[in-house]
């Protein structure tokens, strides 16, 4: 039994909705064929719904309400708030636990994106936030692990090439058939060779990516700053640091060492400060470099629309209550210094 199936009916029952087995089940049912089959974009709608933020289409909720509908007529549209928000919750919940593993971890980082170091909470009355946690840490690990390069090696050309000798041998000329079997087989070994050659290459981008990441430890040096990583104010680090450490990283999901990456780097924990001084300690040259998408989202970007309206004022604090107020962060909230680290890493990462 997975995950989903063992869980789904305690997801829900904290919204006292009152089901019976039967509508339980129908619901499940449901939501697990709304998990595998929303977009991204969908699933991501499904998290705005949840945090009580709008949605980017509002056909969104109108073809996953419709979607129960379907299956039960008598499921209300319109007049179920609490129970819409509960499936939208568990849908969510539930597509963090199917394949394909990066589909899963992207959709993991969202919803911790969108809770802005865990200071905003979903509207719903279980713990997605850890839900996310271990989604993601599951996935990043999966996406991350290195191939048998040994068994990638040889790849079953031994036993093709065996295969060929032997028939090599026989004194009779192959039929026609045999012909047309010896074409496919050489084209499975031929897509066996490209699917393991792309392993392989993503392998070694990944040593490349983690060997400069590495270097970037042991020199101590920020690029962005121009100076040695103890010179950069301690408020300042978690910004500049995760800022840095987006540029050398090319996959869509975080290693799962991100934390220890930026303690070591300087990141000082446990030390809590508010995002406006973090970003205000760091100066323009820093928050210059920062990736800013064409359309901020004040739920999913947080730090980076805060980086984006500093950059507007020229710092100060002239930005930070309108920024307070869109993104229902508050502006004096106290917050570890890894956290805000974390959180501006993921945003770069996902939306950059």
């Amino acid at each position: 039994m997975s995950i989903i199936d063992d869980q789904f009916a305690n997801w829900l029952r904290p919204a006292d909705l009152g089901m019976d087995g039967e509508t339980t089940a129908n619901r499940l049912r449901v939501v697990k064929a709304l998990a595998q089959q929303l977009t991204e974009t969908q699933l991501t709608d499904l998290v705005r719904h949840v945090f009580g933020s709008p949605m980017e289409a509002e056909q969104t909720l109108t073809s996953f309400t419709q979607a129960f509908k379907k299956e039960d007529p008598n499921f209300l549209i319109g007049e179920n708030a609490a129970e819409v928000l509960a499936l939208a919750g568990t849908t969510v919940a539930s597509a963090m636990n199917f394949p394909p593993v990066d589909r899963a971890g992207k959709l993991a980082t969202v919803v911790l994106v969108a809770s802005a170091a865990k200071t905003r909470s979903p509207s719903v009355q279980f713990d997605l936030l850890g839900l996310a946690d271990e989604a993601l840490l599951r996935t990043s690990t999966q996406l991350r692990k290195r191939p048998q390069l040994d068994e990638s090696a040889s790849m079953g050309l031994e036993e093709a090439e065996s295969e060929a000798a032997s028939e090599a041998e026989e004194k009779a000329a192959p039929a026609l058939a045999d012909v047309a079997i010896d074409v496919e087989r050489l084209n499975e070994i031929c897509a066996q060779l490209v699917n393991r050659n792309a392993v392989i290459t993503k392998s070694l981008k990944l040593q490349d990516e983690e060997l400069e990441i590495v270097w970037w430890l042991v020199t101590g040096w920020s690029n962005i700053c121009g100076k040695p990583f103890d010179q950069i104010p301690a408020e300042a680090r978690p910004v500049v640091f995760a800022l840095e450490l987006a540029t050398k990283c090319k996959q869509p999901l975080e290693m799962p060492s991100l934390r220890t990456i930026l303690s070591r780097a300087g990141v000082e924990h446990p030390v809590s400060l508010t995002i406006p001084t973090a970003i205000n300690a760091c100066g323009e040259r820093p928050i210059a470099t920062a990736k800013t998408p064409k359309h901020l989202c004040k739920l999913l970007t947080p730090i980076g629309f805060a980086i984006a309206r500093a950059q507007e004022t020229g710092g100060g604090s002239a930005w930070v209550e309108n920024w307070s107020a869109a993104t229902k962060v508050k502006k004096d909230a106290e917050i570890d210094s890894l956290d805000i680290g974390v959180q501006l890493y993921r945003e770069q990462i996902l939306f950059g």
